[in-house]
Parts: C-alpha cells; structure tokens; sequence
C-alpha cells in the first residue's frame, strides 16, 4: 500500500459542493459561460429570454468589415437577459484571470446608464446571485436555492 499525502486525503474527504467550488476557480471562461446558460435553461423564470451574442473570435478583412457595418459592437457582453416587464441584464464572463477589455467596460458602463443590469462574473454562483436578485430564475424555496 503507497502512502498517500495529506492533500489526497483531504480531497478525499471533500464534500460534493467543496469539491465543485474548487473545480469552479479553475475552470475556463467557455465552461462557465456554458454552466450559465445550462442554469438558466433549467430555472429560466416564466416569459425570460436569453442569448449570446457571437461577436468574438479572428475574422478575415473582409468579413469584419461587412459585420461592423451591419453594426457588430467592440464589447458587446457575452448574454443578454430579457426579463419581461424589466430592464435587461448583461453579463460578461470571464474565467479566474480573463481580463476585461475597455471596450467590455464601456459596453457594461453603458447599458448600466440605460438602466440595465450590467455586471462582469468570474464564475456560475455570482452570475446566479445576480439572476436571482432581478428575478430571472425562479426559487425552489424560501432560502433562494434555484430548482
């Protein structure tokens, strides 16, 4: 039998929520972003619409040329919220040591002057305390946990 160390028994010893708290801190900007919207699938309150909007990613002279002038926006976040009856919420995702662009913050300083929400999240539980918050998921009960 090999000795082990005192970090594999700790993590041994680990409930299922420290081990997933842990694993949060060291995932990647595509894996939050994706648990984000696996959440809202699920809790998405009555009538809330979301999307992403694909602005990132290398594009050709060309291409980008045509999609600035149909209007594509440097900054745009990552998921716009739709709440019926209320103000829309932008989130920009970011991973543990993603770096915000100046252009991100103008958008989000923006939108927040429009009277939405606007916020940079680094991980699922923020981005659900803020959900929660405006009323886009709904609660299972009265301590705020989503279904």
């Amino acid at each position: 039998m090999t000795a082990r160390t005192g970090y594999q028994i700790a993590k041994d010893r680990m409930t299922a929520a420290l081990q997933a708290e842990a694993a949060q801190e060291l995932a990647s900007e595509a894996q939050i972003h994706t648990a984000i919207v696996e959440l809202l699938q699920r809790t998405a309150a009555p009538g809330v619409v979301f999307w992403h909007c694909p602005n990132g990613g290398k594009r050709n002279v060309v291409e980008a040329k045509k999609l600035k002038g149909m209007g594509v926006l440097a900054g745009v976040a990552d998921l716009q919220i739709s709440i019926p009856g209320r103000m829309m919420v932008f989130l920009e995702i970011k991973g543990p040591k993603g770096r915000v662009e100046k252009s991100q913050i103008a958008f989000l300083d923006a939108m927040a002057c429009n009277g939405h929400v606007a916020h940079i999240v680094r991980s699922v539980k923020a981005a659900e305390e803020i959900l929660k918050f405006v009323g886009a998921i709904r609660v299972a009960d009265g301590i705020g946990r989503a279904f």
